[in-house]
């Protein structure tokens, strides 16, 4: 006569006991570790509560370090190098001046209408204000300094062959034309080598006559 298999509560417990182990360190295993210290801008899981392997699951970021990725004409590219100062301004603070260093260049010019190289600047002191990512910037590379340089607007120059020159007001109000030697410039501005002091008056030309500058 078959016998009946008797039943042995000690296995089960024992064979609960090895599968809440092994779960227990599944889920030990599973414990995803920031590479860095920051702050979790993006949550790309969300209500999911789960997410395949390989897949990005939250965005990080340090929000006392940020750069900006600029673009460069390819005409200009070869006044930019790494460790390059820049001044940056952010449309959030208007007025304030940000510091930064050129950390890299791209490999390769993106196409378009013009061909331009994406520069990736560090800023380097954030003045105190709260900065956020993703915030529109200006940034400005200093390509050279001029100690004591004298600089006028560029729209003070007119030009005839290869001459450079600008009317001159003079204390006694008559307009007179000076011949100038010019350098850089930059940000609208124009660096005067030679033929103007400080502190005199030029004239900006206009379709209705001149504006003292």
């Amino acid at each position: 006569m078959p016998r009946t298999p008797s039943t042995r509560p000690g296995g089960a417990v024992a064979a609960a006991t090895q599968d809440y182990q092994a779960q227990v360190k599944k889920v030990a295993q599973s414990d995803v570790l920031a590479p860095i210290a920051g702050v979790v801008l993006a949550d790309r899981i969300g209500n999911n509560g789960w997410a395949q392997s390989g897949a990005e699951l939250f965005v990080i970021g340090q929000l006392d370090r940020f750069r900006v990725r600029a673009k460069v004409d390819e005409l200009d590219i070869n006044k930019i190098r790494s460790g390059q100062p820049v001044e940056i301004n952010l449309e959030a603070f208007p007025g304030v001046v940000f510091p930064g260093v050129v950390e890299s260049l791209s490999a390769e010019a993106q196409q378009g209408t013009f061909a331009e190289i994406d520069v990736m600047v560090a800023m380097t002191d954030l003045k105190g204000m709260p900065v956020k990512p993703n915030l529109s910037a200006k940034v400005n590379f200093v390509v050279g300094n001029v100690s004591g340089a004298l600089t006028i607007p560029m729209n003070c120059v007119q030009y005839e062959g290869n001459t450079n020159f600008v009317n001159i007001v003079g204390p006694d109000g008559q307009i007179t034309r000076r011949t100038i030697e010019l350098g850089s410039s930059a940000n609208g501005r124009i660096v005067v080598l030679d033929g103007l002091g400080a502190g005199e008056t030029v004239l900006v030309p206009s379709q209705e006559g001149a504006t003292p500058q």
